[in-house]
């Protein structure tokens, strides 16, 4: 009616619906709409997608697989894709795949493997594993690069398209977790609200207890320690004397020669003030009238503390690299 055929069955059983020379079983031009909702008495509707066939070494076809492909062209743009989706990949395995430039339709190749040209960049396997760039997923998600890249992963900032945090890899094989050039907070999760435990800030700076570290390791403790608890627990095992703690010195200036006399590692002991920190003493160790070389570390120990009315230390005792202890600096007297 209206002028043309509607509905064709060409000779060799190929259907066309507002198409005069189908070319596959059913080719149907124009919009087309599968099943319909339920009316609250029809029993639900499906439809199912089959005859995809495995292709087995000696050119046989077994099964009966879904295959749904996507068309595209390159009328419009270069970068058109096919895409497909079927449970055929290994025979056992859902995957959506991408063609290369290639515009042919594809097709699974022998034993149900991704079609030559194209990768399987979304799959899951018979039991629940899902893999992106992997075919083999091991684990509950598997992503895979195929080179080295800190941005594997990305987790976006809300509501933008700028990445907060990278999951990644080097080419050293080592694991990576990234900012983009913003702080890392580590915390738990509890009723939907979040208790910060750590922060490495976007400068390197790590705090414990503290958002806004100002030193390499920055430790607050608010907790009221009583009896032998402390902020900050360092334990050593060891027959014998333990190597529990290690304080190392470089010159900045030049960090590949030995350290000359009187410079060396110093703590310092602070106080607060109501409004600050202020220095109450330190313990320095340096080199003792020589530059340290290879087997060759002379070195004194000094003490320091502040006076009343100060907050600038003065050496109050030393030990030198002979043993001797003298105090405050030499005036009045020594120990040997």
């Amino acid at each position: 009616t209206g002028g043309g055929n509607k509905f064709i069955v060409k000779n060799g059983g190929n259907v066309g619906i507002n198409q005069t020379s189908p070319a596959y079983k059913l080719d149907v031009t124009g919009s087309t709409r599968l099943g319909d909702g339920g009316d609250g008495s029809t029993p639900p509707q499906k439809t199912i997608i089959a005859g995809q066939s495995v292709e087995d070494p000696t050119g046989g076809f077994y099964g009966s697989y879904g295959f749904l492909e996507l068309n595209a062209t390159s009328n419009y743009t270069g970068g058109a894709r096919r895409y497909a989706i079927t449970n055929a990949l290994d025979a056992n395995k859902f995957a959506i795949i991408r063609s290369d430039s290639n515009m042919a339709t594809m097709q699974m190749d022998v034993g149900g493997a991704v079609p030559a040209g194209a990768v399987a960049d979304f799959v899951i396997d018979n039991s629940g594993n899902v893999g992106i760039g992997t075919t083999d997923p091991s684990s509950r998600l598997e992503i895979k690069a195929t080179t080295a890249t800190h941005k594997l992963v990305s987790l976006n900032r809300a509501a933008s398209n700028t990445a907060a945090m990278y999951l990644g890899n080097d080419s050293s094989n080592n694991a990576i977790i990234s900012s983009n050039y913003s702080d890392l907070i580590f915390g738990r999760d509890q009723s939907s609200t979040l208790s910060e435990w750590m922060r490495i800030k976007r400068d390197g700076n790590v705090g414990i207890g503290t958002t806004n570290p100002s030193a390499k390791l920055q430790i607050v403790d608010t907790t009221s320690r009583t009896g032998t608890t402390a902020s900050l627990i360092v334990e050593g095992r060891q027959d014998g004397a333990a190597n529990v703690l290690t304080l190392r010195s470089k010159d900045y200036s030049a960090p590949t020669v030995g350290i000359g006399a009187d410079h060396g590692p110093i703590m310092r002991w602070q106080g607060f003030d109501g409004t600050d920190f202020e220095n109450m003493g330190y313990i320095f160790v340096g080199a003792d009238g020589q530059t340290i070389a290879n087997a060759d570390a002379p070195s004194y120990m000094s003490f320091g503390t502040s006076g009343d009315g100060s907050s600038t230390p003065t050496e109050r005792m030393r030990i030198d690299s002979a043993g001797a202890i003298k105090f405050n600096a030499y005036g009045a007297g020594y120990l040997q």
